[in-house]
């Protein structure tokens, strides 16, 4: 939740396992924020999030694919 945070943006920046850049779509809602990315390779993804030009504490956070989309 970002409603004590102030006001700002969130941004999303997701690396695959191999250091391509993946898509996230991060909309605002009435408490904060919902982002999300569609895996195309599996393993450990990068996932650093900021808001308002900040690092959010505790990222960049590291996301496991275990399966594939659309490969």
């Amino acid at each position: 939740m970002t409603a004590g945070a102030g006001k700002g943006a969130a941004k999303v920046a997701v690396k695959s396992p191999s250091g391509k850049d993946v898509p996230a779509l991060t909309t605002a809602k009435a408490d904060g924020f919902n982002s999300k990315f569609i895996p195309l390779e599996k393993g450990a993804h990068s996932v650093q999030v900021t808001f308002a030009e900040q690092p959010v504490p505790g990222s960049p956070f590291t996301v496991t694919a275990t399966e594939v989309c659309c490969s």
